[in-house]
């Protein structure tokens, strides 16, 4: 057993070294480390040496800024080896493939942290949100999780809007009904309805836009065609054309008025999401975070 385990730990430091001693390998990295790093220390040098403070200043302060545990120059190393080690030595695929797993690994590490940051202030300060973006991204879908890990009362504007026999209420009408909505303590509102965003932002603490790419949002609303839907008073059994040319139309017509809007907005917090992948990861760190609670403090 013990001569079992010894040759696997042999073996796996010899895969690794003779991962990492491939000299191409080397060369790749050298070259990117030279490009993100290296300049610094020859700047830092030279400047000593020729009595040029301001290129000491620069070198000193970027290799200072390198000792960060998550600094980006870290992935963009990986990234500039990749690339070289695919230009010059296109036939090494197994190095390859290595190269772009641990470029993964380290790309979900940073983003990880990054969301951890966002759920850490976003737990502490959500008290009034709204989850906006394009139709079919997903929205009420995430007001829900939003909903079961906060506990936060959630509003669907689509059910202030449109009756069950596909009718709408007034402009009056909906407004009476958002604003006995917004007069409430704490809430999430899901929803675009550009007419009355500009309101619900002044009214929010914090705001979470699906930023997603058109070719998401129209398969997002083909996917729920038939099914019932807790957003909404009716099944849609059909695709909505008209719905579709809207989402075909939304990057270039509602998203710049979006993102003008919340320009202009100050002391909120905006968490944006360019994927579904992202968004996942924050309500999968903010259920995480949720457990952890509980578990410390069972009772």
């Amino acid at each position: 057993m013990k001569k079992s385990l010894w040759r696997r730990i042999v073996g796996v430091i010899k895969r690794l070294l003779m991962f990492c001693l491939n000299p191409r390998l080397l060369l790749c990295f050298g070259l990117g480390w030279m490009i993100t790093n290296g300049w610094c220390y020859i700047f830092l040098f030279l400047g000593a040496l020729l009595h040029i403070p301001w290129m000491a200043a620069i070198g000193g302060a970027y290799a200072a800024f390198l000792w960060f545990p998550f600094t980006p120059e870290k992935i963009v190393t990986v990234a500039i080896a990749i690339f070289l080690l695919r230009l010059l030595f296109p036939h090494d695929q197994a190095t390859l493939a290595v190269l772009q797993s641990e470029s993964h690994k380290a790309k979900e590490a940073f983003l990880r942290l990054l969301i951890a940051k966002r759920v850490k202030r976003a737990v502490y300060s959500m008290k009034r949100v709204i989850v906006i973006g394009c139709p079919g991204s997903g929205k009420s879908t995430f007001a829900r999780a939003l909903r079961d890990q906060t506990g936060l009362p959630l509003v669907h504007l689509d059910m202030l809007y449109w009756r069950a026999d596909r009718t709408t209420v007034s402009h009056e009408e909906f407004d009476e009904r958002l604003a006995k909505a917004l007069a409430g303590e704490c809430w999430i509102i899901d929803g675009n309805y550009q007419r009355t965003l500009e309101k619900r932002l002044s009214a929010a603490d914090t705001v979470f836009f699906l930023d997603y790419k058109t070719a998401v949002c129209l398969d997002g609303i083909r996917a729920r065609k038939g099914q019932a839907r807790s957003d909404m008073p009716w099944v849609e059994n059909e695709t909505d054309e008209e719905l579709c040319a809207f989402v075909e139309s939304f990057r270039a017509k509602s998203r710049p008025q979006i993102i003008h809007l919340l320009k202009k907005q100050r002391n909120k917090q905006i968490i944006r999401f360019r994927t579904r992948a992202a968004a996942d990861r924050f309500l999968a760190m903010l259920a995480e975070r949720a457990q952890a609670k509980t578990d410390s403090d069972p009772l």
